[in-house]
């Protein structure tokens, strides 16, 4: 699967039925270390914008591993939630800090993107 953007040019080939194989480079460290963790087979290969910011390189690599996730479940009989889950975003984190009282210090964010004056 190719997903090729004005900002990133994305190949993914994908086995769901793998041994958890996992070859991806990104560019982004944290995202090909997340990408082993899986018990498919994942080949990633993607470049970006990421002299900006990692986030379009994010984008595509997820739009089109879950392009081809949907193409290997088929029609998804037989599979149903396990759990579900919520996580806020870097965006929130002004609403957090005012819904928990928690300083900038407190909430331990250790990434360059994120607005310092937070």
């Amino acid at each position: 699967m190719k997903r090729v953007t004005n900002e990133t040019n994305v190949s993914v080939k994908f086995n769901l039925d793998g041994t958890g194989i996992a070859d991806s480079t990104t560019g982004i460290p944290f995202l090909d270390h997340m990408l082993n963790h899986g018990l498919f087979d994942v080949h990633v290969r993607a470049t970006g914008d990421i002299h900006i910011d990692d986030h379009h390189t994010n984008e595509d690599v997820a739009l089109a591993i879950g392009t081809v996730l949907l193409q290997a479940i088929g029609d998804r009989k037989g599979i149903n939630r396990l759990c579900d889950f919520s996580a806020p975003l870097v965006e929130q984190t002004p609403l957090l800090k005012e819904s928990y009282s928690h300083d900038k210090d407190d909430l331990n964010l250790n990434s360059n993107n994120i607005d310092p004056d937070l």
